[in-house]
C-alpha cells in the first residue's frame, strides 16, 4: 500500500543466523510496542482497501506482511500447484540433464528423488547401454492414494514404420537395457514390492545394471533368472558376486514343465532351437524347462512387475507358459526380443512378430519398441506396424518390444507404471 513505508519496515529488520531468510522485525516492536501495532493497523486498513475484503485479499495481504518481515503473521496456505505428471514432466526434463560413467549396461546414479520428485534427472551419454540417473516419481503422492481412482489411459499416437526405419539404430539390440531400468525403478522407487523375471541371463550384465542402480534396495526389489548355457551361467553368477540375493537358475522357460531340450550354439546364440539352424552346431548339453506360471505358484508370487524375454526364437512358448489369457494381471509389463530369430529356422512358435503382437493386443496390452538417444525411448506402435516396418534388408523388426497391460496401467495402484510409460513416450515423440 505505501511503498515507503515498507521500505522503512524492511531497513529496520535485523537478521538472526539460522533463519530461513525473511529475518525478523526485532527493534522496532520491542521499543514503542503501540506504534508498531498502529503501523500494523495501518498496513492492514491499507490492505484491505487495496486488496479487497474476499478471501483472496486477506491471503494477499498476508504475504504482503509477511515478506516485509513482520512478526506474529501466520502462514496462510494457498492453494498448490499440482506436480508435473507425463508429458509436462518429460518437457521439462531436458533441462536437467547431466553425464554419466557407463560401463557393461550398470549406471553410476546418482541420488534417486524423493516420491515428491517430479521432473527426473535424466542422464545424457551417447553409450546405448547407459539408462537414466534416476527414475522419474509418478507424480502423485503414494500417501494420497485415497482419493485417487481408476482412470482410463488415454491411448498414445502410433509412430509409422517410416519413422521406425528413419530412426533404425535408436532401437537396434541392447538399447533396451535403459528403458528396463527406468520401469524397474519406478516400481522400487515407490517402495513397492517389485518383482522382476529375466529368461535368457546370458553373462548377467543386464541385470547387474538393474542391481548397481541408486534405487535397488534388495529388501524391494527381487530378481530371478535362468539361463541354459553352462558357461554362460559361470559368467553370470561370476558377474553377480556382489548380489548374492539375486537367483539365477540353469532351466529354459517353455510352454511344459520337465521337458529335457538339447542346447544349440554357444554364448549369445544359445538356444532350444534345431541344431543347424542357420548353420549354428548343436551341443551335447541338455536343459529342463518350466513354465512361469508354475513357478509363480510355487513361489506364492502375486504379480511378476517385469519380465524380460531373450530366448533366441522361443517367445511363443514362453508366452503360452505365462497363461496370459488367465495371468495377464500377473504381467502387467514385459519385454521381448525381436531380430532375425523370429523369420529363420531358429524361430520355434507357430506365430510371427504381426501374429504375436496381434495375440498380445488382444489380451490388452499396448505394444511399444524399446529405444535410446541420450535417453530411454518408447515407440507406440501398432499390429500393422510389424507387417510394414522392413527396413532396407531387414526382413523383420529389430530390438525389443514392450507389452504393457493397459487394464492394468488404468488403475491407480499402477499410476507409477502409467506415468513412467508416458515419460518415455514424451521423449520418443522429440524424435
Amino acid at each position: 500500500h505505501d511503498a515507503s513505508h515498507r521500505r522503512t519496515l524492511m531497513a529496520k529488520k535485523t537478521f538472526v543466523p539460522g533463519d530461513p531468510g525473511r529475518g525478523r522485525t526485532q527493534s522496532q516492536c520491542r521499543v514503542n510496542p503501540w506504534l508498531c501495532l498502529l503501523q500494523l493497523a495501518g498496513l492492514a486498513a491499507g490492505g484491505v482497501y487495496y486488496f479487497g475484503a474476499s478471501p483472496a485479499g486477506v491471503l494477499a495481504l498476508g504475504n504482503v506482511l509477511q515478506h516485509a518481515g513482520v512478526d506474529g503473521v501466520p502462514t496462510i496456505a494457498g492453494p498448490t500447484r499440482q506436480p508435473a505428471t507425463g508429458a509436462d514432466a518429460a518437457a521439462s526434463a531436458d533441462k536437467n540433464q547431466a553425464p554419466a560413467d557407463a560401463h557393461d549396461g550398470v549406471v553410476q546414479a546418482t541420488a534417486p528423488p524423493t516420491v515428491q520428485s517430479t521432473v527426473p534427472s535424466i542422464v545424457q551419454s551417447t553409450v546405448p547401454s547407459t539408462g537414466p540417473s534416476t527414475v522419474p516419481s509418478t507424480g502423485t503422492d503414494s500417501q494420497s492414494s485415497e482419493t485417487e481412482t481408476d482412470e482410463k489411459w488415454p491411448q498414445h499416437r502410433y509412430r509409422s514404420p517410416e519413422h521406425y526405419c528413419a530412426n533404425y539404430v535408436k532401437f537396434e539390440n541392447k538399447n533396451d537395457f535403459p528403458v528396463a531400468q527406468w520401469l524397474v525403478g519406478a516400481s522400487a522407487l515407490q517402495k513397492r514390492s517389485t518383482t522382476v523375471f529375466v529368461v535368457g541371463t546370458n553373462d548377467a550384465r543386464n541385470v547387474r545394471g538393474l542391481a548397481a542402480q541408486k534405487w535397488y534396495d534388495k529388501e524391494v526389489v527381487k530378481i530371478y533368472g535362468w539361463e541354459i548355457g553352462s558357461s554362460n551361467l559361470a559368467k553370470a553368477r561370476k558377474n553377480l558376486e556382489k548380489f548374492p540375493e539375486i537367483e539365477i537358475a540353469r532351466n529354459a522357460i517353455s510352454d511344459k514343465d520337465g521337458q529335457h531340450l538339447f542346447i544349440s550354439g554357444r554364448e549369445e546364440t544359445s538356444g532350444i532351437y534345431p541344431a543347424g539352424a542357420r548353420g549354428i552346431k548343436g551341443t551335447n548339453e541338455s536343459v529342463t524347462t518350466h513354465r512361469w506360471d508354475t513357478i509363480i505358484k510355487e513361489k506364492g508370487i502375486d504379480e511378476v512387475t517385469y519380465a524380460e524375454v531373450d530366448v533366441e526364437g522361443h517367445e511363443i512358448e514362453v508366452f503360452r507358459g505365462m497363461n496370459l489369457e488367465q495371468n495377464r494381471h500377473r504381467f502387467p509389463c514385459f519385454q521381448y526380443e525381436l531380430g532375425g530369430t523370429w523369420t529363420d529356422a531358429r524361430h520355434t512358435g507357430d506365430l510371427n512378430q504381426t501374429g504375436a503382437a496381434d495375440y498380445l493386443t488382444r489380451l490388452g496390452y499396448r505394444l511399444y519398441i524399446m529405444g535410446h538417444f541420450k535417453v530411454p525411448l518408447l515407440m507406440p506402435v501398432d499390429v500393422a506396424f510389424f507387417e510394414k516396418a522392413i527396413c532396407g534388408s531387414h526382413r523383420e523388426v529389430g530390438g525389443n518390444a514392450l507389452a504393457v497391460l493397459e487394464d492394468a496401467a488404468s488403475r491407480k495402484q499402477y499410476r507409477w507404471l502409467r506415468d513412467a510409460v508416458d515419460e518415455l513416450v514424451s521423449n520418443e515423440a522429440k524424435l
